[in-house]
């Protein structure tokens, strides 16, 4: 049966190409450090496996053809002898670039999202560090979170395709924000206390 549905014993190889640049600098006598790329994926011929509810099983196929393309910035400050800052923001938009049919029936449709990623991922750190006596330093650190809403449909989100699912939603945006402080030794051995999700925030 499953043979007679499009050929599905066989399939062909997927491709993915990836282009990036970025570069990486240092201002103001090194205090200041500076990192960012910019990409571009494509991806061909994605395989995957479709759930075909009337065999109870799966096949996989050669469903469409899908882009990423994003970028990231990484800044670190040394504001004292003592205090350090950073802030870091990313961007990701994964989606479909062909519709995707199978067996008659449409699964995803062209600029729909691939899957349920956050578009903007952005943090902000900021720590103190400072010498107790020879070999040994105390330190605190704060760092705040955000990944945001992903807007744009995944295919399980589309009542017009094969792939809606009225259970499946997409993660809403979730700020985050973790501490530690701790002890560093000389010899690389870290002792810390931390809290993960002070805000007790849930997607």
């Amino acid at each position: 049966q499953l043979a007679a549905l499009g050929n599905t014993n066989s399939y062909e190889p997927d491709s993915l190409w990836s282009y990036e640049v970025g570069a990486k600098s240092l201002w103001f006598d090194q205090r200041l450090s500076i990192e960012g790329s910019v990409y571009h994926i494509s991806w061909k011929n994605i395989i995957s496996a479709v759930h075909v509810p009337a065999c109870a099983t799966h096949v996989a196929k050669n469903l469409g053809d899908a882009t990423s393309d994003g970028f990231d910035l990484s800044l670190k400050a040394l504001l004292t002898p003592y205090w350090t800052a950073g802030a870091y923001i990313g961007y990701t938009n994964a989606h479909y670039t062909t519709d995707t049919t199978l067996f008659g029936e449409t699964l995803a449709r062209s600029g729909q999202a691939v899957s349920d990623i956050s578009p903007w991922n952005v943090t902000a750190e900021l720590q103190y560090q400072a010498p107790l006596r020879a070999g040994l330093f105390g330190y605190a650190h704060v760092e705040d979170r955000y990944n945001s809403r992903n807007n744009r449909l995944v295919p399980a989100e589309d009542s017009t395709t094969d792939s809606f699912d009225p259970f499946v939603t997409t993660n809403p945006s979730v700020n985050q924000f973790d501490a530690r402080v701790g002890l560093r030794f000389a010899r690389g051995v870290d002792l810390s206390l931390f809290a993960t999700n002070l805000g007790n925030a849930h997607p």
